[in-house]
């Protein structure tokens, strides 16, 4: 299975936000995955948004791509979009490497992304790793962790994607964390794995 992930900066405020939902219903009249839309809300930039979508096969984004492409009305729609977009990121393939997505993330939930680069001679190790903080999260929290490599974009980038119902789960799993000593000391040693650079976000699910 797979994640397709597509990320940009936008300005122009609710405006720009209420155009992005517009593509989402719009490319989602085509795909038979569902296509989610998110607004970063901790550790991103302001005005960033992203669209993901689960896939079993890269078939599936092939057809869409395709109908996308003879959608005069959506290409329309795109293209009003270049009022709004400021920086635009490229399109990443995750392929999941443990646990799968609950499909539980209506609208106002959040997404936490914590993303590493494997040390090129290490990146066996660096999976083992950080799939074992994934299942300590699960453990701690009752958290569901997906954990992905990326196929497509940054090599030897590998993301821990963490679900939650609210802004107080989330915090809830920060205390849980904070106040494990088996969390620090794995963390401590996983992070020997990791080049520099490690980011940490959270987004909420806009559409």
């Amino acid at each position: 299975m797979f994640i397709f992930q597509r990320m940009m900066r936008v300005t122009g405020g609710s405006a720009a936000y209420a155009w992005a939902a517009e593509v989402t219903a719009a490319v989602n009249t085509h795909s038979a995955s569902e296509v989610s839309l998110w607004v970063g809300s901790f550790g991103y930039p302001v005005g960033t948004i992203g669209w993901s979508a689960a896939v079993e096969h890269l078939s599936e984004l092939e057809q869409v791509n395709e109908a996308m492409a003879l959608d005069a009305n959506l290409n329309a729609l795109v293209d009003r979009g270049a009022q709004y977009v400021a920086e635009t990121s490229p399109d990443r393939i995750l392929s999941i490497v443990h646990g799968t997505p609950s499909g539980d993330t209506p609208v106002g939930s959040y997404v936490g992304m914590s993303r590493v680069i494997a040390s090129p001679d290490r990146v066996a190790d660096a999976v083992a790793a950080i799939t074992r903080l994934g299942d300590m999260v699960t453990r701690m929290s009752d958290i569901n962790v997906v954990i992905t490599a990326t196929s497509a974009g940054p090599v030897n980038e590998l993301t821990l994607f963490t679900a939650y119902k609210s802004s107080a789960d989330i915090e809830r799993g920060w205390a849980a964390r904070a106040q494990s000593q088996e969390w620090a000391t794995e963390f401590a040693n996983a992070s020997k794995l990791f080049e520099p650079g490690t980011s940490i976000g959270y987004a909420r699910r806009f559409a």
